[in-house]
């Protein structure tokens, strides 16, 4: 009886165990991840014998659909493991292929490894029309994350294969002035240089101008450099550092060009830019000694609101270091809206001499002798105020000898 049971047993597994092997190959299907790890070194496998390498195409195929299935990090590493191993030939269909590539493309976020690896697999496929426009694609998308060293890798690399015109560069430079800032740098000028200028998107051509303009100026061509940051301002008129390099050229190129670079300071939107071009031009006058023309600016940007007793302080500071000042009423009048306290010293010394000098015009010795003092302690060699304490009192003792002698009259008159 025991012997008929263990037969019935035997034979209820050998009729059960084709289902058995059925239901876990069925289950192995739904986990692509196991499949793919399967696949994966059946693939290295082959690659290693040489005899092999035909089936390993159908492997790579089948693994490129299991990675797709799985994630984008594990269809990365396939492609970049293999892929450089299966040499230049390319497969009969590019069914896989494509799919992989359209995958990748999908990717949000998108990242640079998606990019690179679909790139890579774009080259595979057999007709050119397609490369292009997946490459395209690519460049379109390396363009809106904005890395411009990726991205100039890959339009050379399209220039050199006959890929790229400038009618297809257009919306990839675009793309990417519109969210990024651009540094002109000699491998991207030199680029850009092999296309027909009129054709690029004119952010591209006013980073190239700006290139340009600041190579003349730092080789002192300022004639060229001032032309071609003119010509960047002419296509972009909020381009901040080719405001401040023009305006930086005109003074280098002639400090007469003052008026000329104020002007073009106010074609600015940004206050703070404004400032720092207008602070100095103010500088760059006071060095000149035009206190007229200083004074001018100075009360303009005081109406604008953008000086301080900080910036007025080395711009007064400049001119005293090198010229001669005249407290004339429209500076006096112009120093008397900030605090005393904060203007430099010397500036503070010839407004004190003016008051004081003022005093004596009007005869009232006592504040005149005040204010000449008070010149005299903050710049000791002041040789004006000097002169005028001196005639001060030689007025005072005067009027005191006249005073004492009328007093001895009428005494002696008494007498």
């Amino acid at each position: 009886m025991s012997n008929w049971k263990l037969h019935l047993k035997r034979l209820f597994q050998a009729l059960c165990r084709p289902f058995i092997q059925l239901f876990q190959k069925i289950q192995g299907l739904r986990n692509p991840h196991k499949q793919l790890i399967k696949t994966t070194k059946l693939l290295e496998r082959q690659l290693e014998n040489h005899q092999e390498k035909e089936k390993a195409w159908t492997t790579y195929n089948k693994a490129l659909d299991l990675g797709r299935k799985c994630s984008y990090t594990e269809l990365n590493q396939v492609i970049l493991k293999f892929d450089p191993l299966l040499g230049e030939q390319t497969f009969n269909s590019s069914l896989s292929i494509g799919e992989a590539v359209s995958f990748l493309l999908a990717a949000n976020p998108q990242n640079y490894q998606n990019l690179e690896a679909a790139w890579r697999l774009s080259s595979r496929l057999n007709e050119r029309a397609s490369i292009r426009k997946i490459k395209q694609e690519i460049c379109l998308q390396i363009a809106r994350l904005g890395d411009s060293n990726a991205l100039l890798a890959k339009l050379q690399k399209r220039r050199d294969e006959g890929l790229l015109t400038s009618e297809e560069l257009t919306p990839i430079l675009t793309s990417f002035l519109e969210n990024h800032s651009f540094q002109m740098v000699a491998p991207w000028k030199g680029f850009l240089e092999q296309f027909n200028l009129d054709e690029l998107p004119t952010m591209a051509k006013a980073e190239l101008w700006f290139s340009q303009g600041k190579e003349y100026f730092r080789l002192g061509n300022y004639e060229n450099a001032i032309k071609y940051l003119m010509k960047t301002l002419e296509i972009d008129t909020k381009h901040k550092e080719a405001y401040d390099s023009a305006v930086s050229c005109l003074l280098a190129a002639n400090p007469q060009n003052l008026e000329e670079a104020w002007r073009l300071s106010s074609r600015l939107n940004e206050r703070a830019l404004i400032r720092k071009i207008k602070q100095e031009i103010c500088l760059q006058i006071a060095r000149l000694g035009d206190s007229n023309a200083l004074l001018a600016k100075l009360q303009k940007r005081r109406d604008e609101g953008l000086l301080t007793s900080e910036e007025l302080t080395p711009i007064l500071t400049s001119f005293l270091e090198n010229h001669s000042f005249q407290m004339v009423a429209p500076w006096k009048g112009f120093l008397e809206q900030f605090n005393l306290d904060e203007l430099p010293t010397m500036a503070k010394a010839e407004l004190w001499f003016s008051q004081g000098k003022e005093y004596f015009r009007l005869g009232n010795y006592e504040n005149a002798i005040k204010y000449l003092m008070k010149t005299l302690e903050i710049d000791t060699k002041h040789k004006e105020a000097y002169d005028y304490l001196e005639k001060v009192y030689l007025i005072i003792g005067h009027k005191q000898l006249i005073k004492t002698t009328k007093l001895l009259e009428r005494q002696l008159d008494n007498y």
